[in-house]
């Protein structure tokens, strides 16, 4: 906490002349890399297949229903994405590479934004820590994940838009479109209109092209959604209604995020050597930014490099903790990673403030064990990454294994209806059937002079067949 309150104000007083930041156009690493990253680490997705949620999503998007009646949100833009994708014959790959490829346009965002505050090296390193999150795979790996990834696109957008394109009518019609594109994704892209104030606020002097158009833009977009949402449906007056009453309550829930992006690991097995080795890693970064504030000040070059530095740990604090706001009010991460996808937008922040300590050259014993924390951290997470791909191959096989005993079932004693009990909710996490059972089982052929089946998933097998 006092690291990141030095930061900010650091960030907010310093000379604008020190804060150049990347100012050059970007390099193909900044964007290649981190993209690489993103479908090397998520490439295994594409054969999952549809599981839960996408059943539904998927019969809403076929039926042409972009605004489900007994659904409580309204996030038409990927059920219209879903919709192209059915109407041109692409099947569960192609939604699959749709997550991947959003995936790889945010990391390559975070890499190319990182730069614009901190300069190439930690530009790069952010765009590989947020392609590789193991606690992404929720979002990634799960094509319903597609509301997080669409909006998180869009979110970064904004920013990179009221960055990079010079004032005028077009930048606000393009921020305008970009704001509104975000919340018809989901909800949580509200934050637009407050993250472009922490970050015009953070980055003061003529780096900043972000005046304050942009945020009057958003701001307006974002109260006429909630306007309009709030008359539309009481589901957003009762999210309001569920914030804690207690500052016990809001410490604990503006804590969670931090400590989901410091741990993205298992620990409903107990708290394993990955739990403990990310720890340490993350706070030996933390230590690391610490030392190199202490030096910094001696000259002008070690001035310059605190000035960015402090930016990139402010704004991406600040990050985190705006990009969790919108869902303090169910916020929570499990022991088995369930819940991760909520990670995902705040794992852009944590990969900026994480690679602020790569800013600089005043310590060349500092920068090289910053470099060597990071690349180890890294490593974690492709440890991280290949637990989660076993997890959700896992619920894969148990999905197939339900519908083809179910299949196999009626087959054998003809039904004019089937149901199948015990079926679960999730394997370790990754979603099986937590919804979506009654529309996968509806591509079983029936006969209308059938029983009425009822069977039973063991755990290991389908069993049942009988009914009236």
């Amino acid at each position: 906490m006092a690291l990141v309150a030095f930061a900010c104000l650091h960030a907010r007083h310093a000379s604008s002349e020190a804060a150049t930041g990347d100012s050059e156009p970007a390099r193909w690493p900044l964007v290649l890399v981190p993209s690489i990253v993103a479908v090397l680490a998520f490439g295994w997705s594409l054969t999952l297949g549809p599981l839960s949620d996408d059943f539904v999503l998927w019969r809403w998007a076929t039926d042409g229903t972009i605004a489900p009646h007994d659904w409580p949100y309204f996030r038409p833009l990927a059920l219209v994405l879903w919709r192209a994708v059915a109407v041109i014959g692409g099947g569960w790959m192609a939604l699959h590479l749709v997550n991947v490829a959003l995936h790889a346009f945010n990391s390559a965002l975070v890499g190319r934004i990182g730069s614009t505050w901190m300069g190439r090296r930690a530009g790069l390193a952010a765009g590989v820590l947020f392609a590789a999150f193991p606690a992404s795979s929720e979002a990634v790996a799960w094509t319903a994940g597609v509301f997080d990834l669409l909006a998180t696109a869009c979110v970064l957008s904004a920013v990179a838009i009221a960055l990079w394109m010079p004032r005028s009518a077009r930048r606000n019609l393009a921020l305008f479109i970009v704001c509104a594109a975000g919340m018809l994704s989901k909800e949580s892209a509200i934050v637009i209109p407050a993250v472009l104030l922490a970050i015009t606020i953070l980055t003061p002097g003529r780096r900043s092209t972000l005046a304050w158009a942009p945020v009057v833009v958003s701001t307006s977009v974002a109260a006429a959604f909630l306007i309009v949402r709030t008359a539309m449906s009481p589901a957003v007056v009762a999210h309001f209604q569920a914030l804690p009453a207690d500052r016990r309550g809001w410490k604990d829930l503006l804590v969670r995020p931090f400590a989901g992006l410091a741990l993205p690991v298992r620990t409903d097995a107990g708290v394993g050597l990955d739990a403990y080795v990310s720890a340490l890693l993350v706070l030996a970064v933390v230590g690391i930014l610490l030392l190199q504030f202490l030096r910094d000040g001696r000259g002008e070059r070690a001035e310059e490099d605190g000035v960015l530095r402090a930016r990139g740990v402010a704004i991406g604090a600040c990050w985190i903790i705006l990009a969790a706001l919108p869902l303090l009010a169910e916020f929570y991460v499990s022991p088995t990673l369930a819940g991760g996808r909520y990670l995902y937008l705040p794992s852009a922040g944590f990969a900026w403030l994480a690679s602020a300590a790569l800013v600089g050259k005043n310590s060349r014993m500092l920068s090289a064990t910053a470099g060597m924390v990071l690349l180890v951290l890294v490593g974690t997470y492709a440890f991280g990454l290949r637990v989660e791909r076993r997890m959700w191959s896992e619920a894969a096989a148990t999905r197939d294994a339900i519908l083809s005993g179910a299949a196999e079932a009626v087959r054998a004693t003809p039904c004019r209806s089937v149901r199948v009990d015990g079926a679960p909710e999730d394997v370790n996490g990754a979603y099986v059937f937590r919804s979506g059972l009654r529309e996968a089982l509806a591509a079983i052929p029936l006969r209308p002079d059938g029983r009425a089946c009822v069977l039973r998933w063991t755990g290991t097998a389908i069993v049942g067949g009988t009914g009236r």
